[in-house]
């Protein structure tokens, strides 16, 4: 809905309608580069949608306002256009996504289920507050949401371990990326975990190659969806 009336201010922008010009091509101008870093991040989607739907508001009221009887039906047709332009491009986003869902079938959903068995096994066989090393800062909440006994090196967003530590922000990052050869080495040293949790789809299957031949990792569960490595003394 959020681009239906993105789309739909877009449609409305009329050039004559001097009288509140500025203030909608301010509004645009603000939403498109809203929608910019929504697009760009998840993390600013709550920006995007009340000022998508203000600038809608007021890029139409010249519309609304000049309406006359006799004009009815022309802006009548002018809104069914609008409106069938605007839902086609949503089913064709929507269509995509879809389809790339689709072929994407060796991975797995994006659902809180991905990571259940990995967390129960987490839960039974780590002491209270064990800090876990997990392989995308992304999967925090998934994990969380099965497994509050443990805590976790990075969540809900990566600026906190950033601001907590750079040298250990980035080496984080680098783990994930598969891109440390022996991670267990550092995963233990540097953070002070014992055990990491991965999802295993193809965003993660580096860091799961380089955990699998470090010889101070081992797999102690593995399901469908994740893997869980202890790190060896």
């Amino acid at each position: 809905m959020t681009l239906v009336a993105q789309i739909g201010g877009l449609l409305c922008v009329r050039p004559e309608h001097r009288e509140s010009s500025a203030r909608t091509i301010c509004l645009l101008l603000f939403s498109t580069f809203l929608a910019l870093l929504a697009f760009k991040s998840r993390r600013f989607m709550e920006y995007w949608p009340p000022f998508a739907v203000v600038f809608f508001a007021v890029a139409a009221a010249p519309w609304l306002d000049r309406v006359r009887v006799n004009e009815l039906a022309r802006s009548w047709r002018v809104a069914v256009v609008s409106a069938a332009v605007s839902v086609a491009i949503v089913m064709a986003i929507m269509l995509f996504v879809v389809l790339d869902q689709t072929l994407k079938i060796d991975q797995p959903p994006d659902s809180p289920v991905v990571y259940a068995g990995a967390a129960r096994w987490l839960t039974e066989n780590t002491p209270p507050s064990s800090l876990v090393f997990n392989a995308d800062w992304d999967d925090f909440p998934m994990l969380f949401f099965h497994d509050s006994h443990n805590a976790y090196v990075s969540g809900l967003d990566p600026t906190y371990l950033l601001y907590a530590n750079r040298e250990s922000a980035e080496e984080y990052g680098r783990i994930c990326a598969g891109e440390v050869q022996d991670p267990g080495r550092l995963i233990s040293g540097r953070f002070g975990a014992r055990f990491a949790v991965s999802a295993k789809d193809v965003e993660h299957d580096e860091f799961i190659r380089r955990a699998r031949a470090d010889r101070s990792m081992k797999s102690v569960f593995e399901d469908d969806h994740a893997v869980v490595f202890e790190i060896l003394p």
